[in-house]
C-alpha cells in the first residue's frame, strides 16, 4: 500500500480574511462548499501543475432556526475564479513516497453586504464531503457528488450568543458530477448541487468548473491513470 503526504499551506489564505468574512453573520460562510469530489486523496506523479476552479453560487431564501424565510427578500450571487498551483516532488517522510505543495489565489465577487464592524464572531463547525462514481472507460468518471456542513456551537457579538440557538448554521448540498481525463493527463470536471436541510443558512444552487492541467508531462514510466 502506498500512502501519500500532502502539505497545504494556500487553504491558510482564508484565515487571513477580515472577520465579516469568515463568521456565519448573515447566514454566509468562507468555505467552498463542494469544492471537491472524486480522487480527493489522489496525488498524480512528481511535477508541477496548474488548476482553476470557477464556481457560481446563487440563492433566493435564507432559513432561520426553523428552516422558515425570516427575510421579505433575499438574494446572494457570488462567482469565484480559484489558481492554485501544485509541486509534487518524490520524498520518503512516514511511508509516503511523494509531497506536495500548493498555492491558491482565489478571484471572488461576491454580491451581500457584510458590515466589518459588528464584533461578530462564528461558532465552530463540521465539514463533511462525499462522491460515489462508475467508470463506464478508464478516462471518464460519472456520479453523484455532496457535501454536508454543520455548525456545533454558537455564534457570539459583543461576548454575547446570537439569537436564541446561537445561530448555528446547517447545510447539505447533492448533485451529478462528471470527470474526464483528456490526453497528457489534463483533467476536466463539471458538477451542480441543489442545497436542502438548511438552517441559519441560504439555500441556493451552484455549479463548479474545474480544470488541472500538468505544466509538464511526466515521463510514461512515472504516470498514474485511473484504472
Amino acid at each position: 500500500m502506498v500512502f501519500f503526504l500532502r502539505l497545504l499551506p494556500g487553504l491558510m489564505l482564508f484565515a487571513g480574511l477580515p472577520p465579516a468574512l469568515t463568521a456565519t453573520e448573515n447566514g454566509t460562510t468562507a468555505f467552498p462548499n463542494g469544492g471537491e469530489d472524486f480522487f480527493v486523496a489522489g496525488m498524480p506523479p512528481p511535477g508541477w501543475y496548474a488548476q482553476i476552479y470557477a464556481t457560481h453560487y446563487h440563492a433566493d431564501f435564507l432559513a432561520d432556526d426553523a428552516g422558515h424565510m425570516p427575510l421579505t427578500g433575499f438574494d446572494l450571487k457570488a462567482d469565484a475564479a480559484t489558481f492554485r498551483l501544485d509541486w509534487i516532488k518524490r520524498v520518503s517522510v512516514l511511508g509516503a513516497d511523494r509531497w506536495g505543495t500548493l498555492l491558491i489565489a482565489p478571484v471572488i465577487d461576491l454580491d451581500l453586504f457584510l458590515n466589518p464592524a459588528t464584533d461578530y464572531h462564528s461558532g465552530q463547525t463540521l465539514y463533511l464531503n462525499w462522491a460515489i462514481g462508475w467508470k463506464p472507460v478508464s478516462t471518464l468518471t460519472l456520479g453523484v457528488a455532496g457535501y454536508f456542513l454543520r455548525q456545533f456551537t454558537n455564534d457570539e457579538q459583543g461576548g454575547r450568543m446570537v439569537g436564541p440557538a446561537g445561530n448555528k448554521a446547517r447545510v447539505g448540498g447533492i448533485g451529478p458530477c462528471v470527470k474526464y481525463f483528456l490526453p497528457n493527463h489534463v483533467m476536466l470536471t463539471a458538477k451542480y448541487f441543489r442545497e436542502s436541510a438548511v438552517r441559519n443558512h441560504p439555500k441556493g444552487d451552484q455549479f463548479w468548473i474545474y480544470a488541472a492541467i500538468p505544466l509538464g508531462v511526466p515521463r510514461p514510466a512515472e504516470s498514474v491513470r485511473p484504472k
